[in-house]
Parts: C-alpha cells; structure tokens; sequence
C-alpha cells in the first residue's frame, strides 16, 4: 500500500494459475525442496494453526529429558528448532534430509549441539540408532519413497523403548506463496481427500495394534503424534 491523497492506494496480482508444486524439477529430485527452491521460502511455524497443532502434540508426546530425536526430511532444521526446548539438556537433535543445500542450510543455522545434521537419501534406509522421537512431517506420502515400509521400520527398528512419532500428512497446496487449505483433487474424478483420511488412518490403525496411544489434529497439515505405553 501507498499513500495518495487523503487515500491509500492498493495493487493487486493475479495469482498464477498453476501451483509451484507442479513446477520446476520433478518429484523425487534431490533438490525439488532444496535451499534455493521456493519451498524454503514457507516457515510453517508462521502459520497459526500449525503451531497451535504442533504444540498440542507435543505436550501429548510428553518427551523424555534428555532426548534423542530423528526427523526424517528435516530441510532446514525447523521442527527440531521448535523442539530444542522441550528436549531437555543433553539432548541429541539430528535431522536426516537427501537435498545436500537443505542440509548445509540447516547446518548454518544451527551449528552447535544439540543440532546434528547429515545428507542421506530415505530410499536407502533409516539412520542407524535408538530415539526417543521420530518426526515425519509431510514425508512419507512422497513418490519417491515406501512411505508405509519406512514407517514401520521406524516403528520396529528406529524407536527407544517408550519411544514416540510425530507424523504430517498434508492437506494444503500453495498457489504462488498463498495456502490453499483443503485436500486437492489429483483427479477430476477421484478426491485426495479419501487418500488423506486414508493414510492418516491406516498409520493410527498400526500404532494402536502397537500400544501407542494417539492424538490426531491439524488442518493444513494433519499430524499424528503417538506415544508407546509402557
């Protein structure tokens, strides 16, 4: 806005008609959600509803002091920023993403301990190790991975005794850098809907045959957070 007159005067942009994410490199790149790209523009901790999710979720967690926590696609680091606190000190903080600039960022950012950060491609396997936590926020539906054989891998191989998850399924889609909310058709024919609701159920289903109890919220992005009874 600017001022004119006695008035403001105000310029508007048509949005683009089609979605960034259908832009660029293709799906599975290394570097679709690199640094550079504008996905490392968006902060979701900027975004109300998410914050407000994540933080019930992690008072539903209820982590351990210290703790050892995994986030798988971590990008820049953010999520395990958002945690530094609750995870007591001593924790180990190490995020595991396969874009080589989205690590280095993340290095930049957070150079010290408890932040630990490694380039390693998802598809090859989890990190070796016992955690506390394990955070998946909008990675296991990617095309490029067996979103459901790494969740269990987490579940059975990844977690300490006691251990929790916290899972992100999305349910937004930018245009330009604006959030649409809601589940996109893939289809003219077939909603995402019912995948999403799907996905978020089936992973729910697993961690309650597995003593977990469970919270589900969100809206842009629905996460799942659960924690294994002793």
């Amino acid at each position: 806005p600017r001022a004119v007159g006695d008035g403001v005067a105000l310029r508007f942009r048509k949005l683009r008609a089609r979605s960034w994410h259908a832009d660029g490199l293709p799906g599975g790149h290394p570097e679709k959600y690199g640094a550079h790209s504008d996905f490392a523009r968006i902060d979701k901790f900027e975004q109300p509803g998410f914050l407000a999710a994540w933080r019930d979720a992690v008072a539903f967690l209820g982590l351990p002091s210290p703790a050892r926590v995994l986030s798988l696609g971590c990008h820049t680091g953010a999520e395990l920023a958002a945690l530094a606190g609750d995870a007591g000190p001593g924790a180990h903080l190490l995020g595991v993403d396969h874009s080589t600039s989205a690590i280095a960022e993340a290095t930049r950012r957070h150079p010290a301990p408890p932040f630990e950060f490694r380039a390693h491609d998802l598809a090859a396997g989890l990190p070796a190790g016992r955690f506390d936590l394990v955070i998946a926020i909008n990675v296991l539906h990617s095309p490029a991975l067996d979103g459901r054989g790494l969740f269990r891998a987490v579940v059975q191989d990844a977690l300490a005794p006691g251990g929790r998850v916290l899972l992100g399924f999305p349910n937004a889609r930018y245009r330009d850098h604006r959030l649409r909310v809601g589940a996109r058709p893939k289809h003219a024919q077939g909603p995402e809907l019912s995948q999403l609701l799907g996905d978020v159920m089936y992973h729910r289903r697993y961690l309650h045959q597995h003593r977990f109890r469970t919270l589900a919220t969100g809206t842009s992005t629905v996460l799942l957070a659960g924690r294994r009874l002793s």
